[in-house]
Protein backbone atom coordinates (compact mmCIF):
# COMPACT_ATOMS: atom_id res chain seq x y z
CA UNK A 1 0.00 0.00 0.00
CA UNK A 2 2.74 2.22 0.54
CA UNK A 3 4.93 1.41 -2.57
CA UNK A 4 1.51 2.57 -4.88
CA UNK A 5 0.95 5.58 -2.87
CA UNK A 6 4.75 6.71 -3.36
CA UNK A 7 4.48 5.55 -6.79
CA UNK A 8 1.49 7.70 -7.22
CA UNK A 9 2.54 10.44 -5.64
CA UNK A 10 5.29 10.74 -7.79
CA UNK A 11 3.74 10.17 -10.98
CA UNK A 12 1.39 13.42 -9.94
CA UNK A 13 4.44 15.29 -8.54
CA UNK A 14 6.49 14.82 -12.20
CA UNK A 15 6.13 18.16 -13.56
CA UNK A 16 6.74 20.21 -10.18
CA UNK A 17 10.42 18.17 -10.15
CA UNK A 18 10.95 19.03 -13.77
CA UNK A 19 10.57 22.26 -13.12
CA UNK A 20 13.27 23.06 -11.40
CA UNK A 21 15.65 21.10 -13.51
CA UNK A 22 14.32 22.98 -16.78
CA UNK A 23 15.10 26.36 -15.40
CA UNK A 24 18.96 24.70 -14.42
CA UNK A 25 19.36 23.85 -17.92
CA UNK A 26 18.16 27.06 -19.33
CA UNK A 27 20.58 28.82 -16.98
CA UNK A 28 23.33 26.35 -18.18
CA UNK A 29 22.46 27.05 -21.71
CA UNK A 30 22.49 30.66 -21.08
CA UNK A 31 25.73 30.58 -19.12
CA UNK A 32 27.50 28.65 -22.08
CA UNK A 33 26.98 31.21 -24.55
CA UNK A 34 28.55 33.86 -22.03
CA UNK A 35 31.31 31.82 -20.33
CA UNK A 36 34.92 32.97 -21.27
CA UNK A 37 36.50 29.87 -23.71
CA UNK A 38 38.92 28.41 -20.86
CA UNK A 39 36.13 27.90 -18.69
CA UNK A 40 33.44 26.10 -21.65
CA UNK A 41 34.83 22.95 -20.69
CA UNK A 42 34.10 23.06 -16.77
CA UNK A 43 30.21 24.27 -18.11
CA UNK A 44 29.90 21.55 -20.77
CA UNK A 45 30.62 18.88 -17.58
CA UNK A 46 27.95 21.07 -15.80
CA UNK A 47 25.63 20.25 -19.33
CA UNK A 48 26.30 16.73 -18.85
CA UNK A 49 25.16 16.26 -15.31
CA UNK A 50 21.84 17.99 -16.08
CA UNK A 51 20.71 16.02 -18.59
CA UNK A 52 22.41 13.39 -16.94
CA UNK A 53 19.65 14.35 -13.93
CA UNK A 54 16.87 14.71 -16.15
CA UNK A 55 17.37 11.40 -17.30
CA UNK A 56 17.79 9.65 -14.34
CA UNK A 57 14.38 11.32 -12.88
CA UNK A 58 12.06 10.61 -15.94
CA UNK A 59 12.95 7.10 -15.68
CA UNK A 60 11.72 7.15 -12.01
CA UNK A 61 9.11 8.93 -12.86
CA UNK A 62 8.36 7.01 -15.91
CA UNK A 63 8.61 3.47 -13.27
CA UNK A 64 6.68 5.17 -11.12
CA UNK A 65 3.59 5.95 -13.05
CA UNK A 66 3.75 2.32 -14.82
CA UNK A 67 3.48 0.83 -11.04
CA UNK A 68 0.87 2.98 -9.85
CA UNK A 69 -0.91 2.35 -13.55
CA UNK A 70 -0.92 5.77 -14.74
CA UNK A 71 0.80 4.74 -18.01
CA UNK A 72 -0.61 1.85 -20.09
CA UNK A 73 1.28 0.30 -22.64
CA UNK A 74 0.73 0.71 -26.20
CA UNK A 75 1.21 -2.58 -28.12
CA UNK A 76 1.68 -2.23 -31.82
CA UNK A 77 3.69 -5.00 -33.87
CA UNK A 78 7.18 -3.53 -36.07
CA UNK A 79 10.29 -4.69 -36.23
CA UNK A 80 12.86 -5.72 -34.09
CA UNK A 81 15.71 -5.62 -36.07
CA UNK A 82 15.29 -2.09 -37.80
CA UNK A 83 14.40 -0.87 -34.07
CA UNK A 84 17.74 -1.86 -32.95
CA UNK A 85 19.37 -0.58 -35.76
CA UNK A 86 18.42 2.53 -34.98
CA UNK A 87 19.04 2.59 -32.17
CA UNK A 88 22.53 1.80 -33.15
CA UNK A 89 22.89 4.66 -35.13
CA UNK A 90 21.82 7.32 -32.68
CA UNK A 91 24.29 5.76 -29.83
CA UNK A 92 26.89 5.61 -32.19
CA UNK A 93 27.43 8.72 -32.19
CA UNK A 94 27.85 9.08 -28.48
CA UNK A 95 30.36 5.93 -28.43
CA UNK A 96 32.35 7.67 -31.42
CA UNK A 97 32.82 11.05 -29.04
CA UNK A 98 34.19 8.50 -26.72
CA UNK A 99 36.47 6.55 -28.79
CA UNK A 100 34.42 3.68 -28.36
CA UNK A 101 32.71 1.20 -30.83
CA UNK A 102 29.30 0.00 -30.91
CA UNK A 103 28.26 -2.92 -32.29
CA UNK A 104 25.02 -4.38 -33.97
CA UNK A 105 24.54 -8.25 -34.02
CA UNK A 106 21.33 -9.56 -35.23
CA UNK A 107 22.23 -13.32 -35.03
CA UNK A 108 20.09 -14.35 -38.67
CA UNK A 109 17.28 -12.36 -36.89
CA UNK A 110 17.17 -9.12 -38.71
CA UNK A 111 13.43 -9.29 -39.83
CA UNK A 112 11.86 -10.25 -36.60
CA UNK A 113 8.84 -9.19 -35.92
CA UNK A 114 7.48 -8.41 -32.45
CA UNK A 115 4.33 -6.84 -30.31
CA UNK A 116 4.89 -4.61 -27.48
CA UNK A 117 4.96 -1.14 -26.64
CA UNK A 118 7.73 0.68 -29.11
CA UNK A 119 8.16 3.95 -26.65
CA UNK A 120 9.00 1.53 -23.47
CA UNK A 121 11.29 -1.10 -25.21
CA UNK A 122 12.99 2.01 -26.67
CA UNK A 123 13.75 3.56 -23.23
CA UNK A 124 14.48 0.02 -21.33
CA UNK A 125 17.24 -0.52 -24.05
CA UNK A 126 18.22 3.37 -24.65
CA UNK A 127 18.73 3.23 -20.98
CA UNK A 128 20.84 -0.04 -20.67
CA UNK A 129 23.09 1.46 -24.03
CA UNK A 130 23.48 4.69 -22.07
CA UNK A 131 24.70 2.97 -19.07
CA UNK A 132 27.07 0.76 -20.89
CA UNK A 133 28.10 3.72 -23.04
CA UNK A 134 28.79 5.45 -19.73
CA UNK A 135 30.18 3.49 -17.62
CA UNK A 136 32.40 1.92 -20.52
CA UNK A 137 36.17 3.96 -21.21
CA UNK A 138 37.84 1.92 -23.78
CA UNK A 139 36.65 -1.16 -25.80
CA UNK A 140 33.21 -1.42 -26.70
CA UNK A 141 29.48 -2.25 -26.66
CA UNK A 142 27.09 -5.04 -28.17
CA UNK A 143 23.63 -4.65 -29.00
CA UNK A 144 22.65 -8.01 -29.74
CA UNK A 145 19.58 -10.08 -30.78
CA UNK A 146 19.31 -14.02 -30.11
CA UNK A 147 17.98 -17.00 -29.57
CA UNK A 148 17.83 -18.90 -26.53
CA UNK A 149 15.91 -20.57 -23.85
CA UNK A 150 12.92 -20.83 -26.40
CA UNK A 151 12.73 -16.81 -26.84
CA UNK A 152 14.32 -14.07 -28.48
CA UNK A 153 16.32 -11.41 -26.14
CA UNK A 154 18.19 -7.99 -26.27
CA UNK A 155 21.44 -8.59 -24.75
CA UNK A 156 23.69 -5.59 -24.16
CA UNK A 157 27.29 -6.19 -23.26
CA UNK A 158 29.91 -3.62 -22.43
CA UNK A 159 34.10 -3.86 -21.92
CA UNK A 160 33.18 -1.73 -18.32
CA UNK A 161 34.57 -2.43 -14.99
CA UNK A 162 31.17 -3.58 -14.23
CA UNK A 163 29.86 -3.74 -10.75
CA UNK A 164 31.40 -4.40 -7.30
CA UNK A 165 31.00 -7.94 -5.98
CA UNK A 166 28.85 -6.11 -2.70
CA UNK A 167 26.93 -4.28 -5.10
CA UNK A 168 25.88 -6.97 -7.28
CA UNK A 169 24.38 -8.66 -4.02
CA UNK A 170 22.38 -5.46 -3.28
CA UNK A 171 20.95 -5.36 -6.97
CA UNK A 172 19.87 -9.36 -6.66
CA UNK A 173 17.88 -8.66 -3.37
CA UNK A 174 16.33 -5.80 -4.91
CA UNK A 175 15.03 -8.01 -7.88
CA UNK A 176 14.73 -10.86 -5.70
CA UNK A 177 12.13 -8.40 -3.56
CA UNK A 178 10.47 -7.40 -6.28
CA UNK A 179 9.58 -10.88 -7.92
CA UNK A 180 8.16 -12.17 -4.26
CA UNK A 181 6.14 -9.45 -4.62
CA UNK A 182 4.84 -10.01 -8.33
CA UNK A 183 6.08 -6.86 -9.59
CA UNK A 184 8.63 -8.36 -11.81
CA UNK A 185 8.76 -9.93 -14.90
CA UNK A 186 11.03 -11.58 -17.12
CA UNK A 187 11.36 -12.76 -20.54
CA UNK A 188 12.11 -12.37 -23.99
CA UNK A 189 9.98 -10.49 -26.47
Amino acid sequence: SANNAKSRFLAFASHDLRQPLSALSLFVHVLKVRIEPENRELVSHVEACCTSLSTLLTDLLDFSKLDSGLVKPHRSSFGVGALLSGMCDVYGAVAAHKGLQIRLRLGGHATLLTRTDRGLLTRMVGNFLANALEHTSAGGVLLALRYRQGAHWIEVWDSGAGIHPKQSALIDQEFALQSSEGTLHGGGL
